[in-house]
């Protein structure tokens, strides 16, 4: 009995799927930097104490400037982690855990990381 379940192969995680929830686990650490960042920014320029801190802010730029691609490339990632995602649910593989997890993860990154992008733009006008 115990020879048969040695002899039985388990089956393996597929690879894209890991990739998929390491894209999306990544996406969620540059999200906490960025909102660290942006706190960090607003306290120390003065924004959200006093209207002093429109003089500070090109001490700021190269954060500023770091910020901002970094809201416009994690929606590009999350949708690579959610194409790597769809593509592990694809193959073969009867461990579809990473698949599921990566998938889901990326696709609530990408969706948040749009609104945020979409409120932005509305409070601006």
């Amino acid at each position: 009995m115990e020879e048969d379940l040695a002899a039985e192969p388990r089956a393996k995680h597929p690879i894209l799927g890991i990739a998929s929830l390491a894209v999306a686990s990544l996406i969620g650490v540059v999200y906490g930097l960025m909102i660290t960042a942006l706190a960090v920014f607003m306290t120390s320029s003065g924004v959200m104490g006093s209207s002093a801190g429109v003089s500070s802010m090109p001490r700021f730029l190269e954060l500023s400037v770091v910020l901002g691609i970094c809201i416009f490339a994690s929606p590009l990632a999350a949708l690579a982690g959610l194409v790597l995602g769809i593509a592990s649910f694809l193959q073969r593989s009867a461990n579809r855990l990473f698949a599921i997890l990566g998938t889901s993860v990326s696709a609530v990154m990408f969706f948040t990381t749009c609104m945020v992008v979409v409120l932005a733009m509305l409070a601006s006008r």
